[in-house]
């Protein structure tokens, strides 16, 4: 009650302020109203006069003139308001605005106040009779009968209030009556004892089915809402001091009335915030009674009024799209959502508590079938209403998976899922429903979800998962990739598609893609990371992976002339060139076989070099006709294909002169520029043959590159031996380019010669 006082008061001090507000805006506008009219009165309207030119001209051509009609403006009447008043910069004030002020001043003048007040004055009357009954002022009998004329004296003066036409006044004192009609059938039956059950429910049914039909009747919300408040609100000041609310089981019945007559307000009105109103007091009760006064012999009665309680808010969520052919808005989408996911939780903690979890998979399955009668009915008797009719729906496929994870586990249950969706597609094909086949493609969200983030995350059982890609795991994850290409095909294939749905194809092809290339890699690393004597293989072993899957992709895509999965692989191809270079210098230091490219890790890379110029040498051939996109892939693939390998060369030499030859580190450096100039010879003779400007610019630059390496750096660590191989051995094989170069040239040169006309 404190509580409410407190929220009057501030409520109250929030309203006055604002009419203080309002009623100097009035004032100021009153003044510069009353400044203007009178400046007006002093001047006048100024006559009007006609040039002596055209009098002239007019005199001379006799041109008869009409009598000219000079617009003489009144002065406007202090009653009438002006379009717009300018006092200055600061100071203006539109007529628009001034509406404004005026209608929230109607709005808190006229509603705000009433229900407020009439709420004030439902909890004052309440506190009142409890402390005269406390102080023995008045016995039981008279307080329950003062409670009753007051309520009934109150609903006849709202009645009365309507026909003088004081609409809003007559909708909270018609509130404020039905509020003490509850309040006083509440309290002699649970206080007083002074009336049986029977008569309870007679006396409440008959306030709730009263409040609503004053409320329709005279097309008025607030009556509704303030007498479901009010309603909703009694159990809280009636509590006993110990508990910060009343929720004695007796209650349900009480609730159920009220939510009976927002039932019958739903069939009739638009008033679905009452409904969301309505369902959040009846859960926030039950609940709490639930978390704090259950026992294990309350369990019949709690399952049977959560049952009560979901049928009602389902039919609720329902009512005015089957009986008066309406559309249906958010609240209603809302509460047919949150209804049986409360309803199902609320289940869930009672079969859990009373021990009977082997019959929790059956009752989603019932909840569903429910739901699709529900969606059934609305398709039959308003098909307009699409917006309900796939909100049920969605509703039903949602409650279908949920017996999934209590009858499977782990990673199965993302097997199920995709199962489930197959046959919804299937069915609603056979059944020529959409919103069937709709459920279906949504649920396929569901196992994306699992399948990337949950079941990536379940860690790798040596027991059953002892073999790399024959074992459990994997194969469950394969399942559930696979229910995505059986979609993409099956979608091209049955009846009764929408070339809508149809084009989501092509998005469950590529998560089938996308999901093959994920498990492949989680179980790599999976399998390898539980095995401490092949640590690390799994770098090289992905690597591997990647370089396959995007020769694949290749292969399909110049094959079914796809250019997105060309597409797709050229990007995979630049992701695995950059993971082979980040492995070779900051992850993998194993290389698992000999040294100097007869191991694992350079094969590898020879696998991801031959797959850059297969692909290179399919675009560069006429088989593809190539986007604007892929014009440039032949110099792009070629360009990783020289880094990549230049780069593996080196890091294959140093790990062999550091581990196998036992090379110091002034001689490997001298050995390095060796295989440089080796390099470059081989770019340069490519350049020549393939007549690659390219290439043999690469070939020249690095040729430069490493006589600056050795002039600055080995020259001054090496002996005098390496420096005499080193210089004669980088000397001849600069003179041998120099001859094949030389050779191109004059070759180049003649030809351009014999092509001269004579």
């Amino acid at each position: 009650m404190g509580l409410m006082i407190v929220i009057f008061l501030i409520v109250a001090i929030i309203i006055f302020r604002r009419l203080g507000e309002l009623n100097e805006k009035i004032n100021l506008l009153q003044k510069r109203m009353t400044g203007l009219y009178k400046e007006i009165e002093k001047t006048g309207p100024k006559p009007v006069t006609l040039p002596v030119e055209q009098l002239k001209a007019a005199s001379e051509k006799e041109i008869k003139i009409a009598p000219l009609q000079i617009p003489v403006e009144k002065p406007p009447e202090p009653q009438k308001e002006p379009e717009e008043i300018t006092t200055g910069i600061t100071g203006e004030i539109h007529e628009k605005e001034l509406k404004q002020w005026l209608k929230l001043e109607r709005i808190i003048g006229e509603r705000w106040l009433v229900w407020v007040g009439a709420l004030a004055l439902a909890a004052g009357f309440g506190v009142f009779m409890k402390y005269a009954f406390e102080q023995g002022w008045i016995n039981e009998a008279l307080r329950i009968i003062i409670g009753f004329l007051g309520g009934l004296l109150l609903i006849f003066f709202s009645e009365f209030l309507y026909r003088k036409n004081f609409q809003a006044l007559a909708q909270g004192i018609s509130a404020l009556g039905f509020i003490l009609l509850y309040l006083t059938a509440f309290t002699a039956y649970h206080f007083y004892h002074m009336i049986g059950a029977g008569t309870a429910f007679i006396l409440f049914f008959a306030s709730s089915v009263g409040g609503m039909y004053a409320a329709i009747h005279h097309n008025s919300f607030p009556t509704a809402f303030l007498s479901t408040l009010g309603a909703f609100l009694i159990p809280l000041f009636l509590a006993d001091p110990a508990y910060t609310a009343y929720y004695e089981p007796k209650l349900f019945s009480y609730l159920f009335i009220i939510n009976l007559g927002v039932l019958y307000s739903s069939s009739l009105k638009k008033w679905r915030i009452l409904s969301l109103f309505s369902f959040c007091f009846t859960v926030f009760y039950f609940n709490t009674w639930y978390f704090q006064r259950y026992t294990h012999a309350d369990f019949s009665l709690a399952l049977g009024f959560a049952v009560i309680y979901f049928i009602t808010f389902s039919l609720i969520s329902t009512i005015y799209s089957i009986i008066r052919k309406g559309h249906s808005k958010w609240e209603d989408i809302v509460l047919v959502i949150a209804n049986p996911v409360v309803f199902f939780m609320l289940l869930y903690n009672l079969m859990d508590n009373k021990a009977l979890t082997g019959i929790l998979p059956c009752i989603p399955l019932f909840m569903a079938a429910y739901h699709f009668i529900l969606a059934g009915i609305i398709r039959k008797l308003n098909g307009k209403d699409i917006f309900l009719y796939f909100a049920l729906i969605g509703t039903a496929v949602g409650l279908l998976t949920l017996p999934v994870p209590m009858l499977v586990e782990s990673y199965w249950i993302t097997t199920v899922w995709g199962a489930e969706a197959l046959i919804l597609l299937a069915i609603g094909s056979l059944l020529d429903r959409k919103s069937l086949r709709v459920g279906g493609l949504s649920i396929f969200f569901l196992v994306v979800l699992r399948l990337f983030i949950l079941d990536s995350a379940i860690p790798y059982n040596r027991i059953s998962c002892s073999c790399l890609f024959f074992n459990l795991k994997f194969l469950a994850l394969l399942l559930s990739s696979f229910s995505f290409g059986l979609a993409g095909f099956s979608l091209g294939r049955l009846k009764n598609i929408t070339p809508e749905e149809k084009a989501y194809s092509g998005t469950l092809w590529t998560a089938f893609i996308v999901g093959l290339f994920w498990i492949a890699n989680v179980e790599i690393f999976s399998y390898f990371s539980s095995q401490v004597w092949l640590h690390g293989i799994e770098w090289i072993s992905t690597t591997v992976l990647w370089t396959v899957f995007s020769f694949f992709l290749f292969l399909i895509g110049v094959k079914e002339k796809l250019p997105a999965f060309r597409t797709t692989g050229l990007i995979l191809i630049t992701a695995t060139f950059i993971k082979a270079i980040a492995d070779s210098f900051f992850t993998y230091r194993y290389t698992y076989g000999c040294l100097f490219l007869f191991n694992l890790k350079f094969l590898s890379v020879a696998a991801l070099l031959f797959t850059m110029a297969y692909a290179a040498s399919l675009y560069g051939s006429e088989r593809i006709e190539k986007t604007a996109f892929e014009k440039t892939a032949v110099p792009y693939l070629w360009t990783l294909f020289i880094i990549l390998l230049f780069v593996e060369l080196n890091v294959e030499y140093v790990y062999s002169c550091t581990g196998i030859w036992g090379l110091g580190e002034q001689k490997m450096m001298a050995a390095l520029s060796f295989l440089w100039i080796l390099y470059g010879f081989g770019l340069l003779i490519a350049g020549i043959m393939k007549k690659s400007l390219p290439l043999r610019i690469s070939a020249l630059s690095l040729f430069g590159i490493t006589l600056l390496k050795v002039l600055f750096v080995d020259m001054q660590s090496v002996g005098q031996i390496y420096k005499i191989l080193l210089l004669l051995g980088i000397g001849f094989i600069l003179l041998v380019c120099a001859y094949f170069y030389r050779r191109y040239r004059k070759r180049l040169e003649d030809s351009q010669k014999d092509e001269k006309p004579l």
